[in-house]
């Protein structure tokens, strides 16, 4: 059961401490991390996973990371058969956390960033994009992978409004 929870603005705490609790150990090996997907928007129904973009500059500061994120319980995530889903590493605590492992010309980043800014400028397409969220989670038997391919359409609406012309 895919369960999609009403909009909570403990999230956007919950990744501060999260980024926190990385970089005490992940010293240099953390760059720049952003907070992407539901949670990042104060008031769109979302699932309770924490999504983070980590910003990696190259393969031995990936590798570095990657050992700090197993050292604090951090698993990677079998890598996706889709070469637009960057490396994921996964943590089931408190809290689910997603975090990507991605470079600065990274599409997935960038479209990350652009669908979480479009949305929190624009509440009104938030709150239908919640809406709908909510109605895929009601499904009977709607699987991960069916709840993820029902939002593709809704996710490159967006895009496309957010890159449309101003």
């Amino acid at each position: 059961m895919i369960r999609v929870l009403e909009p909570d603005l403990a999230w956007a705490e919950q990744y501060a401490r999260e980024v926190v609790r990385i970089a005490l150990h992940a010293k240099r090996a953390l760059g720049r991390t952003e907070h992407v997907g539901g949670t990042a928007v104060p008031w769109l129904a979302a699932r309770r996973t924490i999504d983070m973009l980590a910003f990696v500059s190259d393969d031995a500061h990936r590798e570095g990371l990657g050992a700090v994120l197993r050292s604090i319980g951090y698993s990677p995530e079998a890598r996706s058969e889709d070469p637009y889903v960057p490396p994921t590493w996964r943590y089931e605590g408190e809290r689910s956390v997603r975090l990507f492992l991605v470079d600065e010309h990274d599409p997935f980043a960038t479209d990350a960033l652009l669908v979480r800014d479009y949305l929190r400028t624009h509440r009104t397409l938030a709150d239908a994009y919640g809406a709908f969220k909510l109605e895929i989670a009601a499904r009977e038997g709607v699987t991960e992978a069916a709840y993820a391919a029902a939002k593709i359409p809704f996710l490159e609406s967006i895009l496309r409004q957010a890159n449309a012309p101003r």
